[in-house]
């Protein structure tokens, strides 16, 4: 009875030993939980990286165009003092190939006296005073692309500018459409076009990322809208 009971005793020590975990087994479930570990890391990073990556290149793509639509909307609400009967300070209409000066509607909508209606999307004519103007500049300065906007009464050379940075640019290069077609790098090229708009302004830009683009604007009164 002694000897059954001690051969029972070794036998479930023997079970006991077995269910355990030897140092190279510990070893390699360490390692393999090592490997998943890595490899879960770099997935998340990947995803991380990737994530601001997309999310920068959105940043960029809206910003290109807020500067689109707002360059866009600047020429086509260009005048001249044919359209307006206030007294300026300045000509309208002054560029080149890294500037534009113009002088603008202050808003979208103004009073058609043709049509003889309180706001249209297309203006024809303006009787306001010089506050119902605003003068918009866009220039480079320090590989940036500025905004700046003050009262159509206030002189080019003053210190009333309010800007904005639009776009970071590695380039730009605008030119001005005439009467004929020649394109020209400033405006007015001549006295004839003191008080005239371009057919059309083109910047070719390239931004900081290397991203090229043509921008193709055309003054409202030259869409035939009159």
């Amino acid at each position: 009875m002694i000897e059954l009971q001690k051969q029972r005793q070794i036998k479930f020590s023997q079970v006991v030993k077995q269910q355990g975990m030897t140092l190279l087994e510990l070893l390699v479930a360490t390692g393999i939980l090592a490997v998943i570990s890595s490899m879960a890391f770099l997935s998340i990073d990947t995803l991380i990286k990737s994530k601001a990556s997309l999310q920068l290149v959105t940043e960029e793509l809206n910003q290109f165009n807020l500067a689109q639509f707002q360059l866009q909307n600047d020429i086509q609400m260009a005048i001249t003092s044919n359209q307006v009967s206030a007294v300026t300070t300045a000509p309208e209409f002054i560029a080149n190939t890294q500037s534009i000066t113009l002088l603008r509607y202050r808003n979208n909508t103004v009073v058609n006296t043709r049509a003889q209606r309180s706001t249209v999307s297309q203006p024809t004519h303006i009787t306001n005073k010089s506050s119902g103007l605003i003068r918009v500049r866009w220039y480079v300065r320090n590989d940036q692309w500025f905004r700046a906007i003050q009262s159509a009464a206030s002189p080019l050379n003053s210190n009333q500018w309010q800007e904005r940075p639009m776009l970071s640019l590695e380039s730009l290069n605008c030119s001005y459409l005439d009467l004929n077609g020649i394109e020209r790098s400033i405006w007015p090229n001549s006295q004839l076009q003191n008080s005239q708009l371009p057919e059309m302004v083109s910047c070719q830009v390239i931004q900081d990322n290397g991203q090229k683009s043509v921008l193709k604007l055309v003054p409202w009164q030259r869409a035939g809208w009159l």
